[in-house]
Protein backbone atom coordinates (compact mmCIF):
# COMPACT_ATOMS: atom_id res chain seq x y z
CA UNK A 1 0.00 0.00 0.00
CA UNK A 2 1.43 3.53 -1.02
CA UNK A 3 2.33 5.77 1.95
CA UNK A 4 -0.75 7.95 2.74
CA UNK A 5 0.13 11.59 1.20
CA UNK A 6 0.14 14.62 3.26
CA UNK A 7 -2.84 16.64 3.25
CA UNK A 8 -4.64 13.68 1.64
CA UNK A 9 -7.84 13.90 4.32
CA UNK A 10 -8.43 17.21 3.92
CA UNK A 11 -11.28 18.31 2.11
CA UNK A 12 -10.70 20.66 -1.20
CA UNK A 13 -12.33 24.10 -0.55
CA UNK A 14 -12.34 27.57 -1.81
CA UNK A 15 -11.99 29.65 1.08
CA UNK A 16 -13.05 33.50 0.13
CA UNK A 17 -11.08 36.02 2.42
CA UNK A 18 -11.16 39.72 2.84
CA UNK A 19 -7.61 40.82 3.24
CA UNK A 20 -7.01 43.85 5.42
CA UNK A 21 -4.25 46.17 4.07
CA UNK A 22 -0.43 45.54 5.43
CA UNK A 23 -0.98 42.09 4.69
CA UNK A 24 1.04 40.53 1.50
CA UNK A 25 -1.19 37.33 -0.01
CA UNK A 26 1.91 35.36 1.27
CA UNK A 27 1.03 35.84 4.45
CA UNK A 28 -2.56 35.21 4.39
CA UNK A 29 -1.81 31.86 2.72
CA UNK A 30 0.79 31.54 5.64
CA UNK A 31 -1.79 32.07 8.19
CA UNK A 32 -4.29 29.70 6.46
CA UNK A 33 -1.76 26.71 6.36
CA UNK A 34 -1.00 27.28 10.08
CA UNK A 35 -5.21 27.85 11.36
CA UNK A 36 -5.90 24.78 9.27
CA UNK A 37 -2.91 22.57 10.02
CA UNK A 38 -2.58 22.44 6.18
CA UNK A 39 0.71 22.85 3.90
CA UNK A 40 -1.40 22.44 0.61
CA UNK A 41 -2.93 26.38 0.45
CA UNK A 42 -2.61 28.84 -2.46
CA UNK A 43 -4.29 31.60 -3.71
CA UNK A 44 -5.72 32.91 -6.91
CA UNK A 45 -4.23 36.43 -7.57
CA UNK A 46 -1.68 38.49 -5.93
CA UNK A 47 -3.24 41.47 -3.96
CA UNK A 48 -0.39 44.09 -3.17
CA UNK A 49 0.14 44.84 0.98
CA UNK A 50 -1.45 48.12 0.54
CA UNK A 51 -5.01 46.46 -1.08
CA UNK A 52 -7.61 45.33 0.27
CA UNK A 53 -10.24 42.98 -0.52
CA UNK A 54 -11.12 39.34 -2.06
CA UNK A 55 -8.39 36.94 -2.51
CA UNK A 56 -9.57 33.42 -2.82
CA UNK A 57 -7.65 30.50 -1.42
CA UNK A 58 -7.59 27.13 -2.59
CA UNK A 59 -7.07 24.24 0.04
CA UNK A 60 -6.14 20.57 -0.52
CA UNK A 61 -6.91 19.53 -4.28
CA UNK A 62 -8.62 22.76 -4.60
CA UNK A 63 -5.23 24.20 -5.22
CA UNK A 64 -5.98 22.75 -9.01
CA UNK A 65 -8.76 25.18 -9.31
CA UNK A 66 -6.60 28.25 -9.15
CA UNK A 67 -4.71 28.58 -12.19
CA UNK A 68 -8.37 28.60 -13.94
CA UNK A 69 -9.69 31.33 -11.71
CA UNK A 70 -7.20 33.55 -11.62
CA UNK A 71 -7.55 33.89 -15.31
CA UNK A 72 -10.94 35.36 -14.39
CA UNK A 73 -11.96 39.13 -15.02
CA UNK A 74 -11.63 41.24 -11.94
CA UNK A 75 -13.05 44.21 -10.54
CA UNK A 76 -11.80 46.97 -8.29
CA UNK A 77 -12.75 49.97 -6.02
CA UNK A 78 -9.90 52.51 -6.08
CA UNK A 79 -8.60 55.95 -5.42
CA UNK A 80 -6.67 57.70 -7.57
CA UNK A 81 -4.71 60.95 -6.89
CA UNK A 82 -3.76 63.37 -9.59
CA UNK A 83 -0.78 65.85 -8.91
CA UNK A 84 1.80 63.49 -7.18
CA UNK A 85 3.91 60.74 -8.65
CA UNK A 86 5.80 57.74 -6.23
CA UNK A 87 8.26 54.95 -7.28
CA UNK A 88 5.83 52.27 -6.64
CA UNK A 89 2.66 54.14 -8.28
CA UNK A 90 0.60 53.66 -5.05
CA UNK A 91 0.55 55.25 -1.59
CA UNK A 92 3.45 53.33 0.06
CA UNK A 93 6.24 54.59 -2.27
CA UNK A 94 8.73 56.88 -1.85
CA UNK A 95 7.42 60.87 -3.43
CA UNK A 96 9.20 61.50 -6.81
CA UNK A 97 7.33 64.37 -8.34
CA UNK A 98 4.91 67.06 -7.54
CA UNK A 99 3.11 69.02 -9.55
CA UNK A 100 -0.38 71.08 -9.20
CA UNK A 101 -3.59 69.65 -10.73
CA UNK A 102 -5.43 72.47 -9.87
CA UNK A 103 -5.90 73.81 -13.46
CA UNK A 104 -7.03 70.15 -14.28
CA UNK A 105 -10.68 70.20 -14.75
CA UNK A 106 -13.34 67.46 -13.80
CA UNK A 107 -14.15 67.10 -17.60
CA UNK A 108 -10.18 66.56 -18.45
CA UNK A 109 -10.50 63.73 -15.52
CA UNK A 110 -12.92 61.82 -16.70
CA UNK A 111 -11.37 62.05 -20.77
CA UNK A 112 -8.04 61.24 -19.29
CA UNK A 113 -9.48 57.86 -17.47
CA UNK A 114 -12.43 57.13 -20.39
CA UNK A 115 -8.70 56.72 -22.83
CA UNK A 116 -7.64 53.77 -20.23
CA UNK A 117 -11.17 51.82 -21.34
CA UNK A 118 -10.49 48.67 -23.97
CA UNK A 119 -7.99 46.53 -25.23
CA UNK A 120 -3.86 48.10 -24.09
CA UNK A 121 -0.66 47.38 -24.05
CA UNK A 122 -0.06 48.25 -20.35
CA UNK A 123 3.39 48.75 -18.88
CA UNK A 124 3.40 47.08 -15.56
CA UNK A 125 4.36 49.11 -11.99
CA UNK A 126 8.41 48.90 -11.55
CA UNK A 127 7.49 47.69 -8.25
CA UNK A 128 5.68 44.34 -8.92
CA UNK A 129 5.89 40.92 -9.16
CA UNK A 130 6.43 40.53 -12.91
CA UNK A 131 9.81 38.61 -13.59
CA UNK A 132 12.94 40.28 -15.43
CA UNK A 133 14.92 37.59 -16.02
CA UNK A 134 13.97 34.81 -13.37
CA UNK A 135 13.78 37.95 -10.60
CA UNK A 136 11.16 39.67 -9.58
CA UNK A 137 11.07 43.60 -10.67
CA UNK A 138 10.23 44.84 -7.31
CA UNK A 139 13.88 43.12 -5.99
CA UNK A 140 15.69 44.78 -9.46
CA UNK A 141 14.29 48.04 -8.09
CA UNK A 142 14.80 47.33 -4.18
CA UNK A 143 18.77 46.30 -5.74
CA UNK A 144 19.01 49.67 -7.58
CA UNK A 145 19.22 48.30 -10.58
CA UNK A 146 17.95 50.15 -13.80
CA UNK A 147 15.25 48.01 -16.57
CA UNK A 148 12.15 48.34 -18.49
CA UNK A 149 9.52 46.30 -18.16
CA UNK A 150 7.66 45.47 -21.39
CA UNK A 151 3.97 45.96 -22.35
CA UNK A 152 1.80 43.54 -21.62
CA UNK A 153 -2.09 43.27 -23.29
CA UNK A 154 -4.60 43.76 -20.87
CA UNK A 155 -8.30 44.61 -21.28
CA UNK A 156 -10.35 47.15 -19.07
CA UNK A 157 -13.66 46.83 -19.97
CA UNK A 158 -14.86 49.75 -17.93
CA UNK A 159 -14.06 52.60 -15.86
CA UNK A 160 -16.60 54.82 -13.78
CA UNK A 161 -16.39 57.66 -11.76
CA UNK A 162 -18.18 58.29 -8.76
CA UNK A 163 -16.57 61.03 -7.19
CA UNK A 164 -13.85 64.01 -8.25
CA UNK A 165 -12.85 65.83 -4.96
CA UNK A 166 -9.46 68.46 -4.61
CA UNK A 167 -8.04 67.63 -0.83
CA UNK A 168 -6.09 70.33 -1.30
CA UNK A 169 -5.41 73.44 -3.47
CA UNK A 170 -2.91 71.45 -5.82
CA UNK A 171 -4.63 67.87 -5.48
CA UNK A 172 -7.56 66.03 -7.43
CA UNK A 173 -8.55 62.68 -5.69
CA UNK A 174 -10.41 60.57 -7.83
CA UNK A 175 -13.20 57.37 -6.46
CA UNK A 176 -13.88 54.92 -9.11
CA UNK A 177 -14.86 51.22 -10.19
CA UNK A 178 -12.20 49.17 -12.57
CA UNK A 179 -13.63 46.07 -14.14
CA UNK A 180 -10.78 44.46 -16.36
CA UNK A 181 -8.76 41.16 -17.54
CA UNK A 182 -6.09 39.51 -15.34
CA UNK A 183 -3.12 41.10 -15.04
CA UNK A 184 -4.25 44.74 -15.44
CA UNK A 185 -2.41 47.24 -12.86
CA UNK A 186 -4.71 49.45 -11.84
CA UNK A 187 -1.84 51.13 -10.13
CA UNK A 188 -0.78 52.02 -13.44
CA UNK A 189 -3.63 52.80 -14.89
CA UNK A 190 -3.23 55.84 -12.35
CA UNK A 191 0.19 56.43 -13.47
CA UNK A 192 -0.60 56.68 -16.94
CA UNK A 193 -3.67 58.99 -16.29
CA UNK A 194 -1.79 61.46 -14.40
CA UNK A 195 1.14 61.30 -17.19
CA UNK A 196 -1.43 62.09 -19.80
CA UNK A 197 -2.41 65.36 -17.88
CA UNK A 198 0.48 65.98 -17.29
CA UNK A 199 0.88 66.34 -13.36
CA UNK A 200 1.84 62.79 -12.63
CA UNK A 201 -0.72 60.58 -10.55
CA UNK A 202 -0.95 57.28 -7.79
CA UNK A 203 -3.50 55.05 -6.05
CA UNK A 204 -4.10 56.02 -2.45
CA UNK A 205 -6.65 53.12 -1.89
CA UNK A 206 -7.40 50.29 -3.89
CA UNK A 207 -9.93 47.34 -3.09
CA UNK A 208 -10.35 43.73 -4.73
CA UNK A 209 -14.41 43.85 -4.65
CA UNK A 210 -14.71 40.46 -7.30
CA UNK A 211 -13.03 38.22 -8.96
CA UNK A 212 -15.18 36.03 -11.51
CA UNK A 213 -17.97 34.45 -9.84
CA UNK A 214 -17.21 35.44 -6.34
CA UNK A 215 -17.35 38.96 -4.22
CA UNK A 216 -16.78 40.24 -0.93
CA UNK A 217 -20.39 39.78 0.40
CA UNK A 218 -19.07 36.66 0.60
CA UNK A 219 -15.80 36.57 1.49
CA UNK A 220 -14.55 36.55 5.12
CA UNK A 221 -12.62 39.42 7.11
CA UNK A 222 -9.05 37.97 8.79
CA UNK A 223 -9.49 39.75 12.09
CA UNK A 224 -13.14 37.36 12.88
CA UNK A 225 -10.33 34.39 12.67
CA UNK A 226 -10.21 34.52 16.66
CA UNK A 227 -13.96 34.20 16.94
CA UNK A 228 -15.10 32.11 14.04
CA UNK A 229 -12.21 29.91 12.85
CA UNK A 230 -12.04 26.06 15.04
CA UNK A 231 -13.63 24.51 17.64
CA UNK A 232 -16.39 26.44 19.43
CA UNK A 233 -14.87 24.62 22.94
CA UNK A 234 -11.21 24.51 22.50
CA UNK A 235 -9.77 21.95 25.18
CA UNK A 236 -8.89 24.31 28.97
CA UNK A 237 -5.52 24.53 29.62
CA UNK A 238 -5.49 26.94 32.54
CA UNK A 239 -7.88 29.15 34.42
CA UNK A 240 -7.11 31.89 31.53
CA UNK A 241 -8.13 29.64 28.52
CA UNK A 242 -10.94 27.41 30.24
CA UNK A 243 -13.72 29.01 28.67
CA UNK A 244 -12.30 31.49 25.69
CA UNK A 245 -12.73 29.81 22.07
CA UNK A 246 -9.32 29.49 19.95
CA UNK A 247 -6.72 32.00 19.55
CA UNK A 248 -4.67 32.86 16.36
CA UNK A 249 -1.47 34.27 17.20
CA UNK A 250 -1.05 36.29 14.04
CA UNK A 251 1.94 38.51 13.15
CA UNK A 252 -0.08 41.61 12.48
CA UNK A 253 0.79 44.52 14.79
CA UNK A 254 -2.92 46.00 14.62
CA UNK A 255 -4.18 42.06 15.07
CA UNK A 256 -2.21 41.81 17.59
CA UNK A 257 -4.15 43.85 19.81
CA UNK A 258 -7.57 41.85 19.57
CA UNK A 259 -5.05 39.15 22.37
CA UNK A 260 -3.89 40.22 25.79
CA UNK A 261 -0.52 39.40 26.34
CA UNK A 262 0.92 35.45 26.97
CA UNK A 263 1.44 34.56 30.51
CA UNK A 264 4.53 32.70 31.75
CA UNK A 265 3.10 29.18 32.59
CA UNK A 266 -0.27 29.48 30.66
CA UNK A 267 -0.40 27.40 27.30
CA UNK A 268 -2.69 28.42 24.50
CA UNK A 269 -5.01 25.92 23.75
CA UNK A 270 -4.58 23.70 20.82
CA UNK A 271 -5.65 24.72 16.91
CA UNK A 272 -7.55 21.86 15.66
CA UNK A 273 -7.93 21.29 12.29
CA UNK A 274 -10.43 22.88 10.24
CA UNK A 275 -12.10 26.21 11.13
CA UNK A 276 -12.61 28.67 8.47
CA UNK A 277 -15.70 28.19 6.85
CA UNK A 278 -15.15 26.39 3.53
CA UNK A 279 -17.14 25.73 0.12
CA UNK A 280 -16.47 23.45 -2.20
CA UNK A 281 -19.59 25.33 -4.34
CA UNK A 282 -20.12 28.80 -5.15
CA UNK A 283 -20.95 30.83 -1.80
CA UNK A 284 -23.95 32.75 -1.14
CA UNK A 285 -24.11 36.23 0.78
CA UNK A 286 -25.71 35.12 3.95
CA UNK A 287 -29.14 36.46 5.06
CA UNK A 288 -28.53 40.28 7.12
CA UNK A 289 -26.45 43.18 6.98
CA UNK A 290 -23.64 43.31 4.25
CA UNK A 291 -21.34 42.10 6.43
CA UNK A 292 -22.47 39.43 7.79
CA UNK A 293 -20.05 36.34 7.92
CA UNK A 294 -20.81 32.48 8.51
CA UNK A 295 -19.15 30.04 10.41
CA UNK A 296 -17.69 26.62 10.13
CA UNK A 297 -19.75 23.85 12.55
CA UNK A 298 -17.15 20.87 13.31
CA UNK A 299 -17.80 18.33 10.06
CA UNK A 300 -17.63 21.76 8.14
CA UNK A 301 -21.13 22.72 7.87
CA UNK A 302 -21.99 26.26 7.27
CA UNK A 303 -24.53 28.43 9.78
CA UNK A 304 -24.39 32.67 10.25
CA UNK A 305 -22.47 33.98 12.74
CA UNK A 306 -25.23 36.13 14.73
CA UNK A 307 -24.88 39.22 16.92
CA UNK A 308 -25.49 35.90 19.37
CA UNK A 309 -22.38 34.15 18.64
CA UNK A 310 -20.71 37.26 18.91
CA UNK A 311 -22.18 38.46 22.27
CA UNK A 312 -21.35 34.98 23.64
CA UNK A 313 -17.75 35.01 23.11
CA UNK A 314 -17.26 38.53 24.23
CA UNK A 315 -18.73 37.45 27.69
CA UNK A 316 -16.23 33.92 26.88
CA UNK A 317 -13.48 36.05 26.63
CA UNK A 318 -14.23 38.17 29.43
CA UNK A 319 -15.38 35.75 32.03
CA UNK A 320 -11.99 33.75 31.84
CA UNK A 321 -10.11 36.53 33.87
CA UNK A 322 -11.00 37.49 37.57
CA UNK A 323 -11.30 41.52 36.77
CA UNK A 324 -10.61 44.01 34.03
CA UNK A 325 -9.86 47.36 34.06
CA UNK A 326 -12.11 49.05 31.31
CA UNK A 327 -9.97 52.19 29.40
CA UNK A 328 -13.72 53.71 29.23
CA UNK A 329 -13.52 57.49 26.92
CA UNK A 330 -17.03 57.45 27.45
CA UNK A 331 -17.88 56.51 24.04
CA UNK A 332 -20.50 53.11 22.74
CA UNK A 333 -17.59 50.82 21.76
CA UNK A 334 -15.35 51.27 25.57
CA UNK A 335 -19.46 51.71 27.06
CA UNK A 336 -20.50 48.62 25.90
CA UNK A 337 -17.15 46.68 26.88
CA UNK A 338 -17.94 48.06 29.75
CA UNK A 339 -21.04 47.07 30.37
CA UNK A 340 -20.13 43.87 29.03
CA UNK A 341 -17.45 43.64 31.63
CA UNK A 342 -20.05 43.76 34.35
CA UNK A 343 -22.39 41.43 32.83
CA UNK A 344 -19.68 38.92 32.51
CA UNK A 345 -17.97 39.39 36.06
CA UNK A 346 -19.55 41.71 37.65
CA UNK A 347 -19.70 45.27 38.97
CA UNK A 348 -17.45 43.94 42.33
CA UNK A 349 -14.83 42.77 39.42
CA UNK A 350 -14.60 45.79 37.22
CA UNK A 351 -13.25 49.64 37.18
CA UNK A 352 -13.78 51.66 34.64
CA UNK A 353 -11.10 54.60 33.81
CA UNK A 354 -11.59 57.77 32.15
CA UNK A 355 -8.21 59.45 31.49
CA UNK A 356 -8.68 63.37 32.27
CA UNK A 357 -6.59 65.62 30.37
CA UNK A 358 -6.60 68.51 27.96
CA UNK A 359 -7.77 66.79 24.90
CA UNK A 360 -10.69 65.29 26.30
CA UNK A 361 -13.69 67.76 26.27
CA UNK A 362 -15.08 68.61 29.93
CA UNK A 363 -18.59 67.83 28.68
CA UNK A 364 -17.38 64.06 28.28
CA UNK A 365 -16.03 63.92 31.82
CA UNK A 366 -19.24 64.46 33.67
CA UNK A 367 -21.44 62.05 31.10
CA UNK A 368 -18.69 59.38 31.37
CA UNK A 369 -18.98 59.56 35.07
CA UNK A 370 -22.86 59.35 35.39
CA UNK A 371 -22.65 56.15 32.53
CA UNK A 372 -20.30 54.36 35.40
CA UNK A 373 -21.81 54.56 38.19
CA UNK A 374 -25.04 53.40 36.38
CA UNK A 375 -23.57 50.29 36.12
CA UNK A 376 -22.32 50.12 39.81
CA UNK A 377 -18.70 49.87 38.64
CA UNK A 378 -15.87 52.23 40.45
CA UNK A 379 -14.71 55.10 38.28
CA UNK A 380 -11.62 56.25 38.42
CA UNK A 381 -10.26 59.60 36.54
CA UNK A 382 -6.62 59.32 36.15
CA UNK A 383 -4.55 62.67 34.67
CA UNK A 384 -2.53 61.64 31.77
CA UNK A 385 0.41 64.15 30.46
CA UNK A 386 0.35 63.47 26.15
CA UNK A 387 2.15 66.90 26.11
CA UNK A 388 4.76 65.81 27.34
CA UNK A 389 5.61 63.37 25.00
CA UNK A 390 7.33 65.59 22.09
CA UNK A 391 6.16 63.00 19.64
CA UNK A 392 2.16 63.94 20.71
CA UNK A 393 3.04 67.71 20.67
CA UNK A 394 4.79 67.20 17.09
CA UNK A 395 1.06 65.81 15.68
CA UNK A 396 3.10 63.93 13.10
CA UNK A 397 0.61 60.89 11.43
CA UNK A 398 1.67 58.32 14.51
CA UNK A 399 -0.06 61.25 16.88
CA UNK A 400 -1.78 58.42 18.35
CA UNK A 401 0.71 56.57 19.41
CA UNK A 402 1.94 58.73 21.30
CA UNK A 403 -1.31 59.60 23.10
CA UNK A 404 -2.13 55.81 23.66
CA UNK A 405 1.13 54.83 25.09
CA UNK A 406 0.93 57.86 27.91
CA UNK A 407 -3.03 56.06 28.75
CA UNK A 408 -1.60 52.91 28.83
CA UNK A 409 1.35 53.12 30.90
CA UNK A 410 -1.22 55.42 33.41
CA UNK A 411 -3.44 52.63 33.50
CA UNK A 412 -1.51 49.78 33.96
CA UNK A 413 0.35 50.77 37.47
CA UNK A 414 -3.31 51.79 38.25
CA UNK A 415 -4.65 48.72 37.77
CA UNK A 416 -1.71 46.54 39.45
CA UNK A 417 -2.58 49.13 42.55
CA UNK A 418 -6.10 47.77 42.19
CA UNK A 419 -5.21 44.02 42.39
CA UNK A 420 -6.26 43.70 38.09
CA UNK A 421 -3.87 42.29 35.60
CA UNK A 422 -5.94 43.15 32.63
CA UNK A 423 -6.23 46.52 30.43
CA UNK A 424 -8.77 46.22 27.91
CA UNK A 425 -9.91 49.17 25.54
CA UNK A 426 -12.99 49.78 22.98
CA UNK A 427 -11.23 48.90 19.72
CA UNK A 428 -13.60 46.81 17.59
CA UNK A 429 -13.11 44.91 14.58
CA UNK A 430 -14.12 47.40 12.20
CA UNK A 431 -11.23 49.26 13.57
CA UNK A 432 -8.34 46.85 12.71
CA UNK A 433 -9.65 46.88 9.41
CA UNK A 434 -9.50 50.76 8.74
CA UNK A 435 -6.25 50.88 8.16
CA UNK A 436 -5.40 53.86 10.04
CA UNK A 437 -4.56 53.39 13.68
CA UNK A 438 -1.11 53.68 14.97
CA UNK A 439 -2.48 53.90 18.69
CA UNK A 440 -3.83 50.21 18.01
CA UNK A 441 -0.63 49.48 17.52
CA UNK A 442 0.66 51.22 21.03
CA UNK A 443 -1.66 50.02 23.03
CA UNK A 444 -1.26 46.78 21.95
CA UNK A 445 2.42 46.44 22.86
CA UNK A 446 2.47 47.74 26.23
CA UNK A 447 -0.40 44.51 26.84
CA UNK A 448 -3.79 46.41 26.67
CA UNK A 449 -6.37 43.85 24.57
CA UNK A 450 -9.54 44.65 22.62
CA UNK A 451 -12.37 42.30 23.78
CA UNK A 452 -15.03 43.30 21.10
CA UNK A 453 -11.98 43.01 18.12
CA UNK A 454 -11.44 39.96 19.69
CA UNK A 455 -15.36 38.75 19.33
CA UNK A 456 -15.30 40.41 15.70
CA UNK A 457 -17.84 42.51 17.06
CA UNK A 458 -18.45 45.39 14.25
CA UNK A 459 -19.45 49.14 14.66
CA UNK A 460 -22.97 48.07 14.02
CA UNK A 461 -22.72 45.01 16.43
CA UNK A 462 -21.58 47.11 19.37
CA UNK A 463 -24.68 49.76 18.62
CA UNK A 464 -27.18 46.95 18.06
CA UNK A 465 -25.27 45.55 21.62
CA UNK A 466 -25.98 48.79 23.66
CA UNK A 467 -29.26 49.14 22.12
CA UNK A 468 -30.82 45.31 23.07
CA UNK A 469 -29.04 45.97 26.76
CA UNK A 470 -30.81 49.92 26.69
CA UNK A 471 -27.73 51.88 27.17
CA UNK A 472 -28.21 55.57 27.46
CA UNK A 473 -24.79 56.03 24.95
CA UNK A 474 -26.13 53.72 22.34
CA UNK A 475 -27.16 56.50 19.76
CA UNK A 476 -24.29 58.67 20.64
CA UNK A 477 -21.99 60.44 18.29
CA UNK A 478 -18.33 59.28 17.73
CA UNK A 479 -16.45 61.61 19.64
CA UNK A 480 -12.51 61.87 19.05
CA UNK A 481 -10.32 63.61 21.11
CA UNK A 482 -9.89 67.10 20.74
CA UNK A 483 -6.30 66.41 18.90
CA UNK A 484 -7.85 65.01 16.41
CA UNK A 485 -9.31 68.65 14.87
CA UNK A 486 -5.78 69.68 14.29
CA UNK A 487 -3.95 69.03 10.95
CA UNK A 488 -0.90 66.93 10.93
CA UNK A 489 2.26 68.76 11.72
CA UNK A 490 0.26 72.12 13.72
CA UNK A 491 2.02 71.79 17.16
CA UNK A 492 -0.46 69.92 19.52
CA UNK A 493 -1.08 72.99 22.86
CA UNK A 494 -3.10 72.67 25.58
CA UNK A 495 -4.52 76.36 24.31
CA UNK A 496 -5.03 75.42 20.84
CA UNK A 497 -7.18 71.95 22.31
CA UNK A 498 -9.18 74.53 24.44
CA UNK A 499 -9.53 76.89 21.59
CA UNK A 500 -11.48 73.79 19.51
CA UNK A 501 -13.12 72.76 22.60
CA UNK A 502 -14.76 76.55 23.04
CA UNK A 503 -15.32 77.10 19.09
CA UNK A 504 -17.29 73.49 18.67
CA UNK A 505 -19.72 74.61 21.86
CA UNK A 506 -20.47 77.53 20.72
CA UNK A 507 -21.16 77.07 17.06
CA UNK A 508 -23.64 73.88 18.20
CA UNK A 509 -25.47 76.26 20.84
CA UNK A 510 -25.61 78.86 17.70
CA UNK A 511 -27.02 76.06 15.80
CA UNK A 512 -29.21 74.58 18.27
CA UNK A 513 -30.42 78.33 18.75
CA UNK A 514 -31.33 78.58 14.74
CA UNK A 515 -32.87 75.73 14.61
CA UNK A 516 -30.28 73.60 13.21
CA UNK A 517 -30.25 70.31 14.39
CA UNK A 518 -26.79 68.61 14.19
CA UNK A 519 -25.53 65.31 15.47
CA UNK A 520 -21.74 64.97 14.04
CA UNK A 521 -19.26 68.69 14.38
CA UNK A 522 -16.07 69.24 13.53
CA UNK A 523 -14.06 72.58 13.69
CA UNK A 524 -11.12 71.36 12.30
CA UNK A 525 -7.60 73.83 12.78
CA UNK A 526 -5.55 73.74 9.49
CA UNK A 527 -3.07 76.22 11.15
CA UNK A 528 -2.54 79.96 10.51
CA UNK A 529 -5.53 80.62 12.71
CA UNK A 530 -7.43 79.13 9.71
CA UNK A 531 -10.48 77.03 10.59
CA UNK A 532 -12.76 74.91 8.32
CA UNK A 533 -16.41 73.68 10.19
CA UNK A 534 -17.45 70.14 9.27
CA UNK A 535 -21.05 69.06 9.81
CA UNK A 536 -23.62 66.81 9.05
CA UNK A 537 -24.23 66.18 5.42
CA UNK A 538 -28.05 66.79 5.72
CA UNK A 539 -27.12 70.45 7.57
CA UNK A 540 -24.64 71.81 5.14
CA UNK A 541 -27.64 73.46 2.84
CA UNK A 542 -28.95 74.82 6.18
CA UNK A 543 -25.94 76.65 7.23
CA UNK A 544 -24.11 77.58 3.78
CA UNK A 545 -27.44 79.59 3.82
CA UNK A 546 -26.72 81.15 7.22
CA UNK A 547 -23.15 81.84 6.85
CA UNK A 548 -23.33 84.46 9.77
CA UNK A 549 -23.75 81.41 12.44
CA UNK A 550 -19.67 80.81 11.89
CA UNK A 551 -19.05 83.87 13.88
CA UNK A 552 -19.76 81.64 16.40
CA UNK A 553 -16.69 80.30 15.93
CA UNK A 554 -14.25 82.27 17.72
CA UNK A 555 -10.33 82.48 18.40
CA UNK A 556 -9.80 82.50 14.10
CA UNK A 557 -8.84 84.71 11.80
CA UNK A 558 -10.93 82.36 8.86
CA UNK A 559 -13.32 80.30 9.24
CA UNK A 560 -14.93 78.42 6.22
CA UNK A 561 -18.12 75.66 5.87
CA UNK A 562 -16.58 72.17 4.38
CA UNK A 563 -19.30 71.39 1.78
CA UNK A 564 -18.46 67.50 1.80
CA UNK A 565 -19.92 67.53 5.43
CA UNK A 566 -18.69 65.19 8.54
CA UNK A 567 -16.38 62.79 7.54
CA UNK A 568 -14.37 60.95 10.14
CA UNK A 569 -10.84 61.27 10.26
CA UNK A 570 -10.64 63.96 7.76
CA UNK A 571 -7.62 65.05 8.62
CA UNK A 572 -5.83 62.16 7.40
CA UNK A 573 -6.91 62.76 3.83
CA UNK A 574 -4.07 65.40 4.37
CA UNK A 575 -1.59 62.64 4.55
CA UNK A 576 0.90 62.42 1.92
CA UNK A 577 1.73 58.16 2.86
CA UNK A 578 -0.69 57.17 5.47
CA UNK A 579 -0.03 53.79 5.33
CA UNK A 580 3.13 54.36 7.23
CA UNK A 581 1.23 54.91 10.10
CA UNK A 582 -1.19 51.88 10.57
Amino acid sequence: MSPKKPDADVPPSLLLVDKPGGMTSHDVVARARRVLSVRKVGHAGTLDPMATGLLVLGVGAATRLLGYLSGSDKTYDATVRLGRSTVTDDREGEVTATTSAAAISDEDVRTALAAQVGALQQVPSSVSAVKVDGKRSYDRVRAGEEFELAARSVTVHRIDVHRIDRPTADLVDVDVTVSCSTGTYVRAIARDVGAALGVGGHLTALRRTSSGPFDTGSARPVEEGTACWGSPTPPARCSRHASSPPRRRWRSATASACRPPARPGCTPPSHPRGGWSHSSRTPVRSPGSRSASRRAEPGGSLRSVSLEDRLAVLDAELSAVPGVLVAFSGGVDSGVVLAAAVRALGAHRVVAATAVSPSLPAVEQGAAHDFAVSLGVRHEQPHTDELSRPGYVANGGDRCAFCKSELVDVLTPLAARLGIADVVTGTNADDLRAGFRPGIRAAAERGAWAPLARAGMTKDDVRAAARRWELPLADKPAAACLASRIAYGVPVSAAGLARVERAEAALRAALAAAGIGVRDLRVRDLGGDAARVEVDAAAVLALSARPELLTAVRGFDSVTLDARGFRSGAMNELLPDPVRYR
